[in-house]
């Protein structure tokens, strides 16, 4: 029968401490109360069963886009920036905002990502979700361009596997088309505008000097045209109407 060696425990009592020792090849205590500290160079294992401990921070180190913390005393956290994602695909379903989470989070994206498949029209985009689920509505995007002065809305909902068709921002300096059924005003504000964009046929030609009469009330049926060097004056208290077919 082949020899081994037993785990020796010694309990050594003292008038106001208490010992313990345990040794051997393969020792263990399955058991320990201890109603004050216990002082070890070292724990083995990964503490998980441990329970009640307490103990204070020694140290707290600041991450990527904070600034502060320190070793001692009270410290303070600073967020300096939002660290962006480079997520070349990111669609609503896979930004981690919207779901659970309400909040901004900022991406390294591309334009054919937003829809499909990731391509090389790089994109800094906003996503932004301020209310935790689908009842708040859906989640909005904001796309930069990154080698033009060109800024995109986006809307989907927050499981959605691709952010749609988006609506171009337009800036105050920009040239703009507009396409439009019908316009709402006087139109006495715009101004820009090209004439010769307009087509029409058999327009009322004005070939000479045409005054209005004052106190009588003028209706023109149709496109009007004032040719070169001709006046057209409109006489106090006369009213003109022109109307178009």
């Amino acid at each position: 029968m082949g020899s081994f060696e037993l785990p020796t425990i010694i309990i050594s009592k003292m008038p106001n401490w208490k010992k313990l020792i345990v040794s051997g090849s393969d020792a263990a205590l399955s058991s320990l109360d201890v109603t004050n500290a216990v002082t070890a160079s070292y724990f083995k294992g990964d503490g998980s069963a441990l329970t009640g401990i307490a103990g204070d921070i020694t140290s707290v180190t600041a991450g990527k886009g904070i600034s502060g913390g320190g070793s001692s005393g009270a410290v303070t956290l600073t967020s300096e920036y939002l660290l962006a994602v480079d997520d070349r695909d990111m669609k609503p379903n896979t930004s981690g905002v919207g779901s659970t989470i309400k909040g901004v989070k900022p991406f390294f994206t591309t334009l054919g990502g937003m829809t499909s498949t990731a391509d090389s029209d790089y994109q800094d985009v906003l996503v932004l979700d301020t209310y935790y689920d689908t009842s708040g509505g859906n989640a909005n995007a904001l796309s930069f361009d990154k080698s033009t002065q060109l800024i995109r809305h986006w809307q989907a909902g927050q499981t959605a596997t691709s952010w749609g068709t988006s609506k171009t921002l337009a800036y105050t300096d920009s040239n703009i088309a507009i396409t439009a059924s019908a316009f709402v005003g006087d139109g006495s504000a715009l101004t820009g505008i090209d004439a010769g964009g307009f087509g029409y046929s058999n327009p009322i030609s004005m070939s000479a000097d045409t005054s209005t009469t004052a106190g009588n009330y003028t209706s023109i049926y149709g496109p009007m045209q004032i040719n070169s060097g001709v006046t057209f004056t409109v006489a106090a208290t006369s009213l003109v109407k022109v109307e178009t077919f």
